[in-house]
């Protein structure tokens, strides 16, 4: 049975934990965002599979990776500061 975006496999507590899985994504996903904002804000240039994407979409695209999760490469320039922050799609092996 559906109710809203969560399927009820039987009444109680699995209804309750799918809800709480959902929130719990949604925070996440919100974190992720806060924080690549700041990165941006340093300068800092955002880039998810070598194109240039805003917060929103890295978080969105980083957690409805189903095929896979995506790895963050820190790039650096001579004196260590950091210039950009690439995303990119790690395939799982099946």
């Amino acid at each position: 049975m559906m109710h809203g975006n969560y399927i009820e496999y039987r009444k109680g507590s699995i209804l309750y934990f799918t809800k709480q899985m959902k929130k719990a994504e949604n925070i996440s996903k919100k974190k992720l965002k806060t924080e690549l904002k700041l990165y941006e804000k340093q300068g800092v240039v955002l880039k998810l599979e070598d194109r240039k994407m805003s917060p929103k979409e890295i978080a969105r695209a980083c957690f409805a990776a189903e095929e896979g999760s995506y790895m963050r490469d820190y790039v650096c320039d001579e004196d260590g500061e950091l210039k950009m922050l690439c995303f990119n799609l790690i395939k799982e092996n099946k």
